[in-house]
C-alpha cells in the first residue's frame, strides 16, 4: 500500500525548503558581488596607484634634470665671469704700478715690478692664474707652466690646432680684449683636455697681453659637489629619493649620500652583484632614449634590506656630464590600502549575510505562526466536512455551509 503525506505537513516542507535556498541564492549572490566588486577596485587602485606614482617619480627627475642643465649651462658663464675678473684685477694691479712708478723708475724696472706683483696671484684653489705676454708672443708670466716663460708662444698649438696665443693676441689687438676659449691638459699631468677660458686684455704701456686663465672643468666640479649635496636631500612620498650615477656604473647619490670615491652600484649593493649589473644596464638603455625612459625590477625595500619588492624607476641621462639620474617608486606599497578595503568590504559583507539571516529567520518564524493559524483553520473545516459525511450516510440532513471558512471547500 503506498505511503500517504499529510498535505499540510508537505506545504510546510515545500515553503521552508524555498526559502533556504532561495537565502542560500541570495547570500551566494552577496559573496559573489563582494568579491568582484573588491577585485574591480582593487585593479583601479592598483592601476590608478602606478599611474600616479610613475608621474610623480618622472616629475621629480624631470625638475632635478632641468636644475641641473640651468646650472650646466651657468658653469661657462660663471668661469667667464671669474677670468673677467681676474683679468681686470691684474689689469689694475699694472695700472697703478705703472702709474705709481713710471716717472720715477725705468721701464724695466716697473715691468719687474707689475710681474713679481702678479706671479703669486692665483685664484679658485690654484686652479686659476694670470699670464703677461708681448705682443709678439714673448711669455713674461705664465702662472701655471712658469717654465714656458721667456720662450715665444706664437706656435703654442692645442690638440685641435689653434694658435693659442696667437690668436688670443689678434684680439686684444683688434678690440682691445675679450673672451677665448680652447682645450688644453689640466696640470695634475693627466692627458685628458678640458676647456679654459681665457679674458685678456692690451696693456697700452707695454704693449703686452695681461690675460687670466680658468678651467672650465674647476668651477664645472663644484657645481657638481653642490648640486649633488643639494639632490641627495630631496624626500617626496614614503621612500622616494632621487639617485644619480655615472654611465660608468659609479654612484653619486644614493638615498641620500653622496659618494665621492669612485664605487661601483654593484659593490655598495653587492648582495647579488650580477643581478645590480643588469639592473644598471637598464638604467643605462633608458638614460640613452631621448626623453628618459621607465625600467622595472625588484630591489630591497629601505625599512627591511631583507625584502624586495617589485620598484619602477624613471631615468633621464645626461651625456654632457656622463650622468643619469633618476627616482623609483615601490609598486606594491598599494597593497596595504587594498587590505584595508578588503577589510572594509568583509565587514560590509558581513553585516549584509547578518541582514539577510536575520530575514530570514524572521520570515521563517512569521510563515509558522501564520502557517500554524491557517492549518487549524483548515483542520477545522475539514473535521466538519468529514463529521457531516459521516452523518450523511445515516441522516438526511444539510451542511451549515457558513461555518467553513475557505470558499474551496
Amino acid at each position: 500500500m503506498k505511503k500517504r503525506i499529510k498535505l499540510i505537513s508537505t506545504i510546510k516542507v515545500l515553503f521552508i525548503t524555498s526559502l533556504i535556498l532561495l537565502t542560500v541564492v541570495i547570500v551566494v549572490l552577496q559573496i559573489s558581488r563582494s568579491r568582484h566588486q573588491f577585485n574591480q577596485r582593487a585593479a583601479t587602485m592598483r592601476s590608478d596607484y602606478i599611474a600616479q606614482q610613475k608621474s610623480l617619480i618622472q616629475h621629480e627627475v624631470e625638475r632635478v634634470v632641468t636644475t641641473i642643465n640651468y646650472q650646466r649651462a651657468q658653469t661657462e658663464k660663471q668661469t667667464q665671469e671669474i677670468a673677467r675678473q681676474q683679468a681686470y684685477q691684474a689689469y689694475a694691479i699694472a695700472q697703478n704700478l705703472y702709474q705709481q712708478y713710471h716717472l720715477t723708475k725705468s721701464a724695466a724696472e716697473v715691468q719687474q715690478l707689475i710681474i713679481a706683483a702678479l706671479k703669486p696671484i692665483r685664484f679658485k684653489q690654484q686652479h686659476g692664474g694670470n699670464f703677461v705676454t708681448k705682443l709678439d708672443g714673448t711669455a713674461l708670466l705664465l702662472a701655471e707652466q712658469p717654465e714656458l716663460e721667456g720662450s715665444n708662444l706664437l706656435k703654442v698649438q692645442e690638440n685641435h690646432g689653434k694658435y693659442i696665443f696667437k690668436e688670443m693676441i689678434a684680439i686684444a689687438e683688434q678690440a682691445g680684449e675679450g673672451f677665448y676659449d680652447y682645450l688644453w691638459t689640466t696640470p695634475d699631468g693627466k692627458k685628458i683636455d678640458h676647456k679654459r677660458i681665457s679674458f685678456v686684455k692690451r696693456f697700452e704701456p707695454y704693449n703686452w697681453l695681461i690675460g687670466a686663465s680658468l678651467c672650465v672643468t674647476v668651477i664645472e666640479r663644484q657645481i657638481q659637489a653642490k648640486l649633488l649635496t643639494e639632490i641627495s636631500n630631496i624626500r617626496f612620498g614614503n621612500e622616494g629619493y632621487i639617485f644619480i650615477n655615472k654611465l660608468n656604473g659609479d654612484v653619486l647619490v644614493s638615498n641620500g649620500n653622496t659618494y665621492s670615491t669612485n664605487k661601483k652600484l654593484w659593490h655598495i649593493f653587492n648582495k647579488d652583484p650580477q643581478k645590480t649589473k643588469e639592473l644598471f644596464a637598464k638604467e643605462y638603455a633608458a638614460a640613452m632614449q631621448p626623453k628618459g625612459g621607465f625600467i622595472y625590477y625588484s630591489f630591497q625595500k629601505l625599512t627591511n634590506t631583507d625584502q624586495k619588492s617589485p620598484k619602477s624607476s624613471f631615468i633621464y641621462g645626461i651625456p654632457e656630464w656622463n650622468w643619469l639620474v633618476g627616482a623609483g617608486v615601490y609598486l606594491d606599497d598599494v597593497e596595504n590600502q587594498i587590505g584595508q578595503l578588503q577589510t572594509e568590504l568583509n565587514h560590509q559583507l558581513s553585516k549584509d549575510l547578518q541582514l539577510t539571516l536575520t530575514t530570514t529567520v524572521i520570515l521563517l518564524i512569521l510563515f509558522l505562526l501564520l502557517f500554524h493559524i491557517i492549518s487549524r483553520r483548515l483542520l477545522s473545516d475539514l473535521v466538519r466536512i468529514v463529521t457531516f459525511i459521516e452523518q450523511a450516510s445515516s441522516d438526511d440532513k444539510a451542511i451549515d455551509r457558513s461555518l467553513i471558512r475557505f470558499e474551496e471547500l
